[in-house]
Formats: structure tokens, sequence, C-alpha cells
């Protein structure tokens, strides 16, 4: 199974696609397929990529949201120019898995944080629901 792991903040999305199953898992040697960042998403985005055993890019591109930045990771990842074996197309992936910082029942959507929420530990900017982002896969072929 292929999981693509997303860490989306407020402007930019780090990923990694790895590789596992269950006897994977039990061994503790899920293999990772690929690795990159998007910075500065809302404009001429940075964006580096790192598939295993091949050279890292770094390139830029407009991005205007989140939802472009994971479809572009996406359709990279089943590209050639990213000599992915394991993935030909978007379909090789079978699991999205995404970090979200939880504010409770209190907060159901994006705002700045408080003083108090700095001092609990909420590691963003912005305290976010980012389920949309699962809507992009619905989207493509």
């Amino acid at each position: 199974m292929n999981v693509l792991v997303l860490n989306c903040g407020s402007s930019t999305v780090k990923f990694q696609l790895i590789a596992t199953d269950l006897d994977l898992i039990a061994q503790n040697a899920d293999r990772r397929l690929a690795k990159g960042t998007i910075e500065r998403i809302g404009g001429e985005a940075i964006i580096s990529l790192h598939a295993e055993g091949h050279e890292s890019q770094r390139l830029a591109a407009p991005l205007r949201d989140i939802n472009a930045a994971v479809d572009f990771i996406a359709r990279w990842a089943a590209s050639p120019e990213a000599g992915i074996e394991e993935i030909k197309s978007i379909a090789d992936i079978q699991a999205v898995g995404h970090r979200v910082v939880h504010g409770g029942e209190a907060f159901r959507r994006q705002r700045r944080r408080s003083r108090r929420e700095q001092n609990l530990g909420f590691e963003h900017e912005a305290v976010a629901d980012h389920t949309d982002v699962l809507a992009v896969f619905e989207q493509l072929p």
C-alpha cells in the first residue's frame, strides 16, 4: 500500500510517500518512496521534491492554494519525471494521511492562535481543518 502523508500549513505543504503493508509495519520496515515541501503557496511557490534513488528537484510554479499544491504532488508522484517505480498513476496512491492540529470542540474554523494556545503547544499560526484536501483526490482522474 502506498500512502501519501501530508502536513498542510497555511502556506506550506510537507509530504512523504510511504510504501507499507502489515508485514512491513510489524517489522518497522516501511519504505519512503519520496518526500518534499511546497512553500509560499498562494503565489509563486517554491517546490522541493525528492524521490528515493533519484536527484532532488527544486523548482517554482504558481500554486493558488493548498488544493493546487496537493494536486501538484499527486501528479508529480505519478509522472515519469518522478521515477517512482511503485506509482504509475494516481490510483497507485491507496491512502492519504493528514496531520491536523486539533483544537477540540472550541475551535471549528481557521483563526489566529491565542497566547494561551501557544503555551499549550499548538505549533501552527492557525488552527485549521484541512479536510477539503481530500476533495482533490475525488476530482482527479
